[in-house]
Protein backbone atom coordinates (compact mmCIF):
# COMPACT_ATOMS: atom_id res chain seq x y z
CA UNK A 1 0.00 0.00 0.00
CA UNK A 2 2.58 2.48 0.89
CA UNK A 3 4.45 1.87 -2.69
CA UNK A 4 1.16 1.88 -4.15
CA UNK A 5 0.55 5.32 -2.63
CA UNK A 6 4.00 6.50 -3.25
CA UNK A 7 3.44 5.85 -6.90
CA UNK A 8 -0.04 7.56 -7.27
CA UNK A 9 1.92 10.50 -5.76
CA UNK A 10 4.71 10.24 -8.07
CA UNK A 11 2.11 10.49 -11.22
CA UNK A 12 0.22 12.81 -9.75
CA UNK A 13 3.43 15.45 -9.30
CA UNK A 14 4.53 14.28 -12.77
CA UNK A 15 0.99 15.31 -14.40
CA UNK A 16 1.76 18.65 -12.60
CA UNK A 17 4.83 18.93 -14.09
CA UNK A 18 3.93 18.61 -17.44
CA UNK A 19 0.95 20.61 -17.07
CA UNK A 20 3.12 23.57 -15.66
CA UNK A 21 5.57 23.09 -18.59
CA UNK A 22 2.89 23.03 -20.98
CA UNK A 23 1.09 25.95 -20.15
CA UNK A 24 4.75 27.91 -19.73
CA UNK A 25 3.97 28.88 -16.42
CA UNK A 26 6.84 30.40 -13.80
CA UNK A 27 5.81 29.13 -10.48
CA UNK A 28 6.51 30.71 -6.87
CA UNK A 29 6.27 29.00 -3.51
CA UNK A 30 7.14 31.70 -0.63
CA UNK A 31 7.68 30.76 2.78
CA UNK A 32 6.19 34.19 4.09
CA UNK A 33 7.85 34.42 7.42
CA UNK A 34 11.36 34.19 5.95
CA UNK A 35 11.15 35.64 2.74
CA UNK A 36 12.86 32.54 1.23
CA UNK A 37 10.73 31.56 -2.16
CA UNK A 38 11.90 28.68 -4.50
CA UNK A 39 10.77 29.95 -8.16
CA UNK A 40 10.72 27.71 -11.22
CA UNK A 41 13.57 27.57 -14.12
CA UNK A 42 10.42 29.11 -16.25
CA UNK A 43 10.00 31.85 -14.01
CA UNK A 44 13.55 32.93 -14.06
CA UNK A 45 13.56 32.75 -17.85
CA UNK A 46 10.75 34.84 -18.37
CA UNK A 47 12.98 37.65 -17.31
CA UNK A 48 15.75 36.21 -18.91
CA UNK A 49 17.76 35.20 -16.07
CA UNK A 50 19.62 31.82 -15.33
CA UNK A 51 18.05 30.30 -11.76
CA UNK A 52 21.30 31.15 -10.38
CA UNK A 53 21.23 33.99 -10.93
CA UNK A 54 17.90 34.57 -9.05
CA UNK A 55 18.35 34.32 -5.29
CA UNK A 56 15.74 32.52 -3.46
CA UNK A 57 14.20 35.07 -1.49
CA UNK A 58 11.27 37.47 -2.05
CA UNK A 59 13.21 41.01 -2.58
CA UNK A 60 14.08 39.28 -5.65
CA UNK A 61 10.60 39.98 -7.09
CA UNK A 62 10.72 43.02 -5.19
CA UNK A 63 13.92 44.22 -7.04
CA UNK A 64 12.21 43.35 -10.59
CA UNK A 65 9.09 44.83 -9.52
CA UNK A 66 7.76 47.94 -11.51
CA UNK A 67 8.00 50.94 -9.53
CA UNK A 68 4.52 52.09 -10.34
CA UNK A 69 2.99 48.51 -9.56
CA UNK A 70 4.52 47.75 -6.40
CA UNK A 71 1.92 49.83 -3.80
CA UNK A 72 -1.39 48.22 -5.86
CA UNK A 73 0.86 44.56 -5.64
CA UNK A 74 1.36 45.31 -1.68
CA UNK A 75 -2.33 46.24 -1.66
CA UNK A 76 -3.65 42.75 -3.36
CA UNK A 77 -1.45 40.61 -1.13
CA UNK A 78 -2.37 42.52 2.28
CA UNK A 79 -6.07 42.19 0.81
CA UNK A 80 -5.87 38.00 0.85
CA UNK A 81 -3.76 38.06 3.80
CA UNK A 82 -6.23 39.70 5.71
CA UNK A 83 -8.97 37.58 3.85
CA UNK A 84 -10.69 40.10 1.79
CA UNK A 85 -9.88 37.86 -1.39
CA UNK A 86 -9.80 34.61 -1.63
CA UNK A 87 -6.85 34.56 -3.89
CA UNK A 88 -4.25 36.95 -5.02
CA UNK A 89 -4.38 38.03 -8.33
CA UNK A 90 -3.09 41.12 -10.29
CA UNK A 91 -1.55 41.92 -13.67
CA UNK A 92 1.72 44.00 -13.51
CA UNK A 93 4.87 44.94 -14.87
CA UNK A 94 8.69 43.29 -14.32
CA UNK A 95 11.81 44.62 -15.55
CA UNK A 96 13.79 42.24 -18.13
CA UNK A 97 17.18 41.78 -17.67
CA UNK A 98 17.54 43.66 -20.70
CA UNK A 99 15.43 46.79 -19.37
CA UNK A 100 12.41 45.89 -21.30
CA UNK A 101 9.14 45.57 -19.41
CA UNK A 102 7.31 42.29 -19.29
CA UNK A 103 3.92 41.79 -18.28
CA UNK A 104 2.37 39.18 -16.10
CA UNK A 105 -0.59 37.58 -14.70
CA UNK A 106 0.08 36.98 -11.18
CA UNK A 107 -1.86 34.89 -9.40
CA UNK A 108 -1.64 32.97 -6.19
CA UNK A 109 -2.71 31.88 -2.53
CA UNK A 110 -2.25 31.12 0.59
CA UNK A 111 -2.25 27.30 1.51
CA UNK A 112 -1.09 27.29 5.19
CA UNK A 113 -2.08 29.73 7.75
CA UNK A 114 0.04 29.98 11.50
CA UNK A 115 -2.04 28.93 14.84
CA UNK A 116 -2.45 32.98 15.21
CA UNK A 117 -4.02 33.06 11.54
CA UNK A 118 -1.09 34.46 10.04
CA UNK A 119 -0.53 33.34 6.87
CA UNK A 120 3.02 31.02 6.65
CA UNK A 121 2.93 29.97 2.39
CA UNK A 122 1.78 30.86 -0.54
CA UNK A 123 1.96 29.79 -3.94
CA UNK A 124 1.13 31.14 -7.13
CA UNK A 125 2.27 31.47 -10.70
CA UNK A 126 3.46 33.82 -13.73
CA UNK A 127 1.84 33.66 -16.63
CA UNK A 128 3.27 36.06 -19.41
CA UNK A 129 1.00 38.30 -20.96
CA UNK A 130 3.25 40.62 -22.75
CA UNK A 131 1.68 40.22 -26.03
CA UNK A 132 -1.80 40.51 -25.22
CA UNK A 133 -0.85 43.85 -23.16
CA UNK A 134 0.95 45.16 -25.98
CA UNK A 135 -1.83 44.40 -28.47
CA UNK A 136 -4.01 46.61 -25.85
CA UNK A 137 -2.22 48.75 -26.18
CA UNK A 138 -1.69 49.33 -29.70
CA UNK A 139 -5.80 49.02 -30.45
CA UNK A 140 -6.29 52.08 -27.65
CA UNK A 141 -3.43 54.07 -29.45
CA UNK A 142 -4.89 53.20 -32.91
CA UNK A 143 -8.70 54.16 -31.41
CA UNK A 144 -7.07 57.62 -30.34
CA UNK A 145 -5.63 58.80 -33.49
CA UNK A 146 -7.73 57.30 -36.08
CA UNK A 147 -10.01 59.74 -37.53
CA UNK A 148 -13.19 57.21 -37.03
CA UNK A 149 -14.49 56.12 -33.67
CA UNK A 150 -14.20 52.82 -32.04
CA UNK A 151 -17.21 51.14 -30.69
CA UNK A 152 -17.28 47.18 -28.87
CA UNK A 153 -20.88 46.28 -27.54
CA UNK A 154 -20.91 42.66 -24.79
CA UNK A 155 -24.70 41.56 -26.66
CA UNK A 156 -24.92 39.08 -23.29
CA UNK A 157 -24.32 42.13 -20.80
CA UNK A 158 -25.08 45.02 -22.75
CA UNK A 159 -21.99 46.92 -21.72
CA UNK A 160 -20.60 49.32 -24.53
CA UNK A 161 -17.12 50.51 -24.92
CA UNK A 162 -16.62 53.97 -26.83
CA UNK A 163 -13.43 55.08 -27.27
CA UNK A 164 -11.95 58.65 -26.68
CA UNK A 165 -11.74 59.52 -30.45
CA UNK A 166 -16.07 58.61 -30.48
CA UNK A 167 -16.56 60.59 -27.83
CA UNK A 168 -14.73 63.22 -29.31
CA UNK A 169 -16.46 63.02 -32.34
CA UNK A 170 -19.66 63.61 -30.93
CA UNK A 171 -18.20 66.59 -29.19
CA UNK A 172 -17.36 65.50 -25.39
CA UNK A 173 -14.47 66.47 -23.75
CA UNK A 174 -11.92 64.68 -22.85
CA UNK A 175 -12.06 61.66 -20.46
CA UNK A 176 -10.01 63.80 -17.68
CA UNK A 177 -11.88 67.00 -17.48
CA UNK A 178 -15.25 66.34 -18.67
CA UNK A 179 -17.96 68.45 -17.48
CA UNK A 180 -20.96 67.03 -19.72
CA UNK A 181 -21.87 63.40 -18.77
CA UNK A 182 -20.40 61.09 -21.66
CA UNK A 183 -22.77 58.75 -23.69
CA UNK A 184 -22.67 55.11 -22.48
CA UNK A 185 -24.13 53.72 -25.36
CA UNK A 186 -24.77 54.83 -29.72
CA UNK A 187 -28.61 53.43 -29.50
CA UNK A 188 -29.47 56.59 -26.94
CA UNK A 189 -28.28 59.24 -29.30
CA UNK A 190 -29.81 57.82 -32.16
CA UNK A 191 -32.11 60.24 -34.02
CA UNK A 192 -36.09 58.96 -33.59
CA UNK A 193 -36.41 59.38 -37.38
CA UNK A 194 -33.55 56.96 -37.60
CA UNK A 195 -34.22 54.66 -34.93
CA UNK A 196 -36.45 51.95 -36.80
CA UNK A 197 -34.39 51.63 -39.73
CA UNK A 198 -31.13 51.18 -37.52
CA UNK A 199 -32.90 48.24 -35.64
CA UNK A 200 -34.37 46.83 -38.96
CA UNK A 201 -30.32 46.82 -40.07
CA UNK A 202 -29.03 45.64 -36.72
CA UNK A 203 -31.41 42.36 -36.75
CA UNK A 204 -30.59 41.39 -40.51
CA UNK A 205 -26.93 41.04 -39.83
CA UNK A 206 -27.42 39.66 -36.43
CA UNK A 207 -29.78 36.51 -37.67
CA UNK A 208 -29.79 36.53 -41.36
CA UNK A 209 -25.77 37.29 -41.26
CA UNK A 210 -26.10 40.36 -43.97
CA UNK A 211 -24.06 42.87 -43.84
CA UNK A 212 -24.21 45.97 -41.17
CA UNK A 213 -23.40 49.46 -42.68
CA UNK A 214 -25.86 52.42 -42.39
CA UNK A 215 -25.67 55.99 -42.33
CA UNK A 216 -27.99 57.85 -39.69
CA UNK A 217 -28.10 60.80 -37.07
CA UNK A 218 -26.67 61.06 -33.79
CA UNK A 219 -27.30 63.42 -31.38
CA UNK A 220 -23.91 65.85 -30.33
CA UNK A 221 -22.86 67.04 -26.83
CA UNK A 222 -24.55 70.27 -27.95
CA UNK A 223 -27.52 69.11 -28.90
CA UNK A 224 -27.30 69.00 -32.24
CA UNK A 225 -27.80 66.21 -35.21
CA UNK A 226 -24.49 64.62 -37.28
CA UNK A 227 -24.62 62.51 -40.24
CA UNK A 228 -22.62 59.31 -39.51
CA UNK A 229 -21.67 56.20 -41.07
CA UNK A 230 -21.42 53.11 -38.79
CA UNK A 231 -20.14 49.69 -39.51
CA UNK A 232 -19.71 46.48 -37.53
CA UNK A 233 -19.56 42.91 -37.39
CA UNK A 234 -20.84 40.50 -34.55
CA UNK A 235 -18.63 38.03 -33.32
CA UNK A 236 -20.59 34.45 -32.55
CA UNK A 237 -20.08 31.22 -30.46
CA UNK A 238 -19.78 28.20 -31.24
CA UNK A 239 -23.37 27.91 -31.93
CA UNK A 240 -23.67 30.68 -34.12
CA UNK A 241 -25.45 32.72 -31.30
CA UNK A 242 -24.00 36.76 -31.44
CA UNK A 243 -22.53 37.53 -27.97
CA UNK A 244 -20.38 40.50 -29.22
CA UNK A 245 -20.60 43.10 -31.78
CA UNK A 246 -17.61 45.57 -32.75
CA UNK A 247 -17.46 48.59 -35.34
CA UNK A 248 -16.65 52.00 -36.54
CA UNK A 249 -18.55 55.27 -36.58
CA UNK A 250 -17.20 58.11 -38.81
CA UNK A 251 -18.66 61.23 -39.13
Amino acid sequence: EQIESQARLAAAERRLRLIVEGADLGTWDWHIPSGEVVFNERWCQMLGYQPEEIEGHVRSWELVLHPEDQEEAYQHLQAHFEGRTDAYRFEHRLKHKDGSVVWVLDSGRVYEWGADGEPLRMAGIHLDITERRRAEERFELAATASVVGIWDRDLVTGSTYLSPRLHELLGYESEEAPTTPRPDSIASLIHPADQARHREIERSHLDERNPYEVELRLRLANGRYHWFQSRGEAVRNNDGKPIRMAGSIQD
